[in-house]
């Protein structure tokens, strides 16, 4: 909103109106005060003027002065604003030429019919003049029409006066043409005067109506005698109903800094003082709680009397920010981080206590010092340019900086610089959130040191392992190499050689224990490269089965694998068989003669697969230890877990049973997915059985889907922990409805979606969402997929088995 566009024409109506309605009022009182006039005039000049003249002069005057009263209560009654003003002025200018025509009808035939001046000419110009005086003065507020009025009351009579033919009369047409030009100059100069009287009105009550504060104008008897806006606004009042009633019968005032009562008159100031004081008051309010106010009240000389102006500012918000402002200081004064906070100029104008024992800068030190000095440190001009750099683009910066105590001794900080801009964009303050991470960065510093002295410590071992291994294995090929010669010697005892049997599997051992001991100390040097893959577990079992037919075959051990087809890892090749040659030959050793280890594979969900080792009890080969350790820390490098049941614990029967567990591929065993036969395991489908298949990966969720579809007797539930199952599941059986979880790890059910639908068999099945992603963006995504139905989680049971029957009626009337 600009002056020119808003304030100025509003202004320039608001004078015009007030000028056209005092106008309008004066100009009531005039036409009474011409009428009397004529009346009296026409008296005073009945003896010396024709009554016929007269008699017309009359009735002209009292036609116009009609007419006149009927325009002024038309304008009254019309209150007219804006454009309309100016039609009104016309009509006051056409009322007024009209009535000093009807003004200038008699004068103008009297003195043309007159022969010589005299007493009655005399009479009837005063009489001309004064009702151009008494016009002049009521009609001061319009202008045109008062000078309109004379021009049409004066003009005619003059020019009659200036062509009657004695000289007399022509003097009289002299004055009546002065007297015009005089009515005209003075009436103007009031008219201006008035002008300038209701503009200075119009702009103090603009200025008033626009106050932010409230104002209230006051006599000296504390009555009130005027309201601005903002006033009325905040004490529930308005003007016509307290006007002339005393402020302090109305409102009540108690100051906030004892809470007592006190009268308005007795906030002002003397008058001379110089000062007006603007004290926190609490102001009750008509209908509304009490609001926390400034108040000043100000006094003025009016002749004998005295007037006051109350301002009353509304500060509640003003309090709000203060007792925020008190809160937030208060927690900045118990943080243990520093914060210290410094004007434009750099001066510093808050520090919280950890701020102050962190630098040990009184508050009076730290205003009279530039805030980039006390912390710059020893930091180098490049990190300060850049903090001012940062701080400029972004209005901020975070990093370490060195700072210097009072005193001198040095600490490294975490600082968070920052600044707070106006709304200009100009930099008012700048602040920094630090702490002292001295003790930090020296314990990481230590923690460091101990890190590579235990590396060096760890390098230095592996490679006497190494080192050992390398000479051990020489004076073991010696000695096994011998004991195998040996044994070629046919004349050898059966004493002999069942010692030399000791020795050539006592040397075995030892080789074995070599090459494990430098197994293990690659493993805890980190040496070990490993290199994971897509692998297929039943296909590693095999490889490893084959290389260890000869042990089976001499403890007369077999084996009972369960290895479901197409179940992929992600592992290494080499270590993945190194673990299950270890797990597996360990259990031959620990078998009985003509027995069978176990061997289970198990998806156990879409992210895990499990291998599970079972050797039967009362073998009689023995295991140092190491083997079973290293294959447990191999499963671990490759992103996996192990461990151990005995007796009891083991699920695939007696004796000690070995598990681990190792990521899995699912994106690999999807792919080689394609139109599977029927799985015979599962019974031949009821025709007037509805089947619902879920794909869920909680347990719960499926038990809890099971339980609530129980109460239909005609719905079998199919359950899928994960969704590679599930797809299986829904292309052997071509279920009638398909509940899937969205939120599901390894595969989303969206990717189970549009696996679902590319297939012939199962892109006609309705499939639901039964899910706990229930923020808008997630049904809107759910609403632009394929799916048929969304359902989100926790479960309205009514509204589900509504929807579940629903699209199971329309999956058998599209059969039917």
């Amino acid at each position: 909103m600009t002056l020119e566009s808003d304030v100025l024409p509003a202004l320039v109506t608001d004078i015009e109106s007030r000028l056209l309605n005092e106008g309008c009022a004066r100009k009531r009182q005039s036409l009474w005060i011409e009428v009397a006039a004529a009346a009296v005039g026409a008296v005073l000049l009945w003896s010396f003027f024709p009554a016929g003249a007269i008699l017309a002069w009359l009735a002209a005057i009292g036609v116009t002065s009609a007419l006149g009263l009927v325009v002024c209560m038309a304008f009254k009654r019309a209150a007219p604003q804006g454009e309309g003003l100016a039609r009104w002025r016309l009509a006051f200018i056409g009322q007024a030429i009209t009535s000093g025509l009807a003004w200038a009808i008699g004068p103008a035939l009297l003195l043309w019919q007159a022969t010589a001046p005299g007493a009655g000419t005399v009479v009837l110009v005063g009489t001309l003049f004064a009702v151009c005086a008494a016009a002049m003065v009521s009609l001061v507020q319009i202008k045109l029409a008062m000078q309109a009025f004379v021009v049409a009351a004066l003009l005619p009579a003059a020019v009659s006066a200036l062509l009657a033919p004695g000289g007399g009369e022509r003097a009289t047409g002299i004055v009546l043409m002065v007297g015009m030009g005089v009515f005209i100059a003075v009436g103007r100069l009031l008219a201006n005067t008035m002008e300038r009287e209701a503009e200075a009105q119009a702009r103090l009550q603009g200025i008033l109506d626009r106050a932010p504060d409230a104002i209230v104008n006051i006599d000296d008897a504390g009555q009130i005698t005027g309201l601005n806006p903002r006033a009325q606004a905040l004490l529930g009042w308005s003007l016509q109903e307290v006007v002339g009633y005393e402020f302090d019968g109305i409102v009540e005032l108690r100051l906030l800094s004892t809470g007592e009562k006190t009268n308005i008159l007795d906030l002002a100031e003397p008058p001379g003082s110089g000062f007006t004081a603007r004290l926190e008051v609490l102001v009750e309010r008509r209908g509304a709680t009490p609001v926390n106010a400034e108040i000043a009240v100000i006094r003025s000389q009016v002749g004998q009397k005295q007037l006051f102006t109350a301002f009353i500012a509304d500060i509640t918000q003003r309090a709000n920010s203060v007792a925020e402002l008190a809160v937030f200081r208060s927690v900045l004064d118990c943080a243990n981080q520093s914060v210290v906070i410094a004007d434009s100029n750099g001066r510093g104008i808050y520090q919280n206590p950890a701020h102050a024992a962190a630098l040990g800068y009184s508050d009076e030190e730290l205003s009279s010092e530039k805030f980039e000095l006390a912390p710059q440190g020893s930091n180098s001009q490049d990190v300060l340019a850049d903090i001012n750099n940062s701080v400029a683009e972004t209005g901020f910066w975070s990093g370490e900086l060195r700072f210097h105590r009072k005193g001198g001794s040095p600490f490294t900080s975490q600082s968070d610089i920052g600044s707070i801009a106006d709304a200009q964009g100009e930099v008012q303050y700048r602040f920094n959130i630090f702490t002292d991470v001295t003790p930090v960065l020296a314990q990481a510093e230590a923690l460091g040191a101990a890190k590579n002295e235990a590396e060096r410590a760890n390098r230095v071992k592996s490679e006497f392992i190494s080192s050992m291994s390398r000479q051990l294995r020489a004076p073991l090929d010696a000695v096994l190499g011998g004991a195998q010669r040996m044994e070629l010697d046919a004349t050898l005892s059966a004493d002999h050689r069942a010692s030399l049997a000791e020795i050539t599997q006592g040397g075995r051992q030892m080789l074995e224990l070599i090459t494990e001991v430098q197994d293990l100390a690659q493993i805890e040097s980190a040496s070990i490269a490993l290199s994971p893959e897509p692998l297929l577990a039943g296909k590693a079992i095999d490889e490893c089965w084959l290389m260890l037919q000869p042990l089976a075959a001499a403890r007369k051990v077999g084996v009972r694998k369960q290895v479901p087809q197409g179940v992929r890892v992600m592992a290494d090749r080499v270590r993945l068989n190194q673990v299950l040659l270890n797990l597996m030959s360990n259990a031959i050793k620990h078998s009985r003669e003509n027995s069978e280890i176990g061997v289970q594979v198990t998806l156990i969900n879409a992210r895990t697969v499990r291998f599970e080792v079972r050797g039967a009890a009362a073998g009689e080969g023995r295991d140092n230890g190491l083997g079973l350790g290293i294959a447990s820390q191999l499963v671990v490098l490759m992103g996996g877990q192990a461990g151990l049941h005995t007796g009891a614990q083991s699920q695939l029967g007696a004796g000690a049973e070995f598990w681990y567990e190792l990521p899995a591929d699912t994106v690999g065993m999807l792919e080689e997915l394609s139109e599977p036969e029927p799985v015979s395991a599962l019974p031949t489908p009821d025709r007037n059985v509805r089947h619902v298949l879920y794909i869920d990966d909680s347990e719960l969720n499926l038990k809890l889907v099971e339980k609530l579809l129980a109460k239909r007797p005609h719905i079998q539930v199919t359950t899928a922990l994960t969704p590679g199952l599930g797809i299986q599941l829904a292309l052997a059986r071509k279920p009638d409805l398909i509940l899937l979880d969205i939120n599901m790890p390894a595969m989303d059910g969206y990717q189970v979606l549009d696996i679902l639908k590319s297939y012939g068999r199962t892109k006609n099945i309705p499939i639901i969402a039964v899910t706990a992603n229930a923020i808008p963006q997630d049904m809107e995504k759910g609403a632009a997929s394929q799916l048929d139905a969304y359902i989100t989680k926790p479960l309205d049971v009514p509204k589900f088995l509504a929807v579940v029957d629903f699209w199971l009626e329309q999956r058998q009337s599209a059969h039917v």
